[in-house]
């Protein structure tokens, strides 16, 4: 029998990247080593037996906790947790119980639940090796999880290969989750272009030009429908026109960002000569129409290589602003400023796209706090509050940093 991989997620929390992460694995293993779902349970079956039944036939559960699935509510206002029958407290639970490989995978910077948060049966999950994936490094992140993947599920067609995988298999693989893969040509290297337009002519001459510099298109006629496809599977960069009817291009982007922090470039039939227009700090980029393929590669190009560079430890340079990773040192025309680990991050997921806004979530991704250190917005904010501090202390002009209320800052080089 085929080793198997159960994939155990919360529909309302995480269906979206279980598909994601299910589409990543598909290319990599077999269809039948994968199982997701349970809507293949017969009519009248005890689905809790089903379920239990499904788990023993597999050699690695993957949990995906996103941030709504420890509080996930019933349609009566219950903890879906709290009920014996959740299928997804069934699930880990039969795996926990027979002793299976689960593997927490923690989106986006979700922290793993606490033992006094779950109930008895599932207290065995903080102690599991997880890891974490977020989107901005989507495909690094299931690199290192098809390598453990394939230690695990190889040990089928090793010699005297006879017992499943228990914790001590976990254990002995878990540098593998630290560890790098090559990625396959073609796969996970391939960057994915949303372009959202109302003319179909536009769409197409953008597929055009983007496929054959190998890059992976996805098209939209309408916001709406690109909005809910681009929350659930996000793109690498968005291209949108400014003047969709229905919803306009800057509506568009402020909803998005609202999930992912996703550069973007505006298409309009008429120059950007202010601010406004350009969507202030929504768009990285804005491209006239009509306009070449060339220079809608370049300008594709140019966005990408700025968002995320070939290099995260290269200097970075922005106006006054020199950030240099790898020593750790900030100077402000050329004065030296002193900052905690914390601060040089936010300062640096700020300064790598300047003009561009950046939500309190996004900047709280970025200053990777340990899993056990509670973090809302107003930490953020006592975070910029003393980073003006500092720079003030050299420069007492200093404004580089700009709050947009409700929406989170920037920075201006």
């Amino acid at each position: 029998m085929a080793r198997k991989v159960f994939i155990s997620y919360r529909r309302d929390d995480s269906a979206g990247h279980a598909g994601r992460v299910h589409d990543r694995l598909q290319r990599e293993f077999d269809h039948n080593v994968l199982f997701i779902d349970v809507d293949a349970i017969p009519l009248g079956a005890n689905f809790v037996n089903v379920v239990r039944e499904e788990v023993a036939k597999c050699d690695v559960l993957l949990a995906i906790i996103g941030r709504g699935w420890l509080n996930a509510l019933d349609e009566l206002g219950n903890h879906r947790l709290d009920q014996p029958g959740d299928f997804v407290r069934v699930e880990i639970a039969a795996a926990l119980q027979r002793d299976i490989p689960v593997i927490p995978i923690l989106l986006d910077g979700t922290r793993l639940p606490k033992a006094e948060q779950l109930p008895d049966e599932l207290r065995g999950l903080t102690l599991r090796n997880g890891l974490d994936v977020r989107h901005s490094s989507f495909h690094p992140d299931m690199d290192k999880l098809i390598r453990f993947l394939r230690g695990i599920l190889s040990k089928e067609s090793a010699p005297g290969a006879q017992n499943k995988p228990g914790m001590a298999d976990i254990n002995a693989n878990s540098a593998g989750l630290g560890g790098t893969v090559k990625r396959p040509k073609g796969r996970s290297l391939q960057k994915t272009i949303a372009c959202v337009d109302d003319e179909r002519h536009i769409l197409t001459s953008v597929r055009i030009g983007l496929e054959a510099e190998g890059y992976r298109v996805r098209t939209f006629d309408d916001g709406a429908s690109a909005l809910e496809a681009l929350i659930e599977e996000p793109a690498d960069l968005t291209i949108v026109d400014y003047n969709m009817p229905r919803m306009k291009g800057t509506e568009f982007l402020r909803r998005l960002r609202r999930q992912w922090d996703m550069p973007a470039i505006f298409l309009s039939s008429r120059e950007a000569d202010n601010e406004d227009f350009l969507g202030g700090p929504l768009a990285d980029d804005y491209i006239t129409k009509p306009f070449s393929q060339r220079m809608l590669v370049a300008r594709v190009r140019a966005v990408l290589g700025r968002v995320q560079p070939n290099d995260p430890a290269a200097v970075l340079e922005c106006g006054k602003l020199k950030l240099e990773p790898q020593r750790h040192t900030c100077h402000w025309d050329s004065h030296a400023v002193v900052l905690t680990v914390t601060e040089f991050l936010i300062l640096q997921a700020l300064a790598t796209r300047p003009g561009v806004v950046k939500t309190r979530d996004a900047l709280m991704d970025a200053a990777d706090y340990d899993d056990h250190v509670y973090v809302d917005e107003r930490t953020i904010d006592a975070h910029i509050k003393s980073l003006r501090k500092r720079f003030k202390r050299v420069d007492d002009s200093f404004d580089a940093i700009e709050t947009l209320y409700g929406v989170g800052y920037r920075f201006r080089g």
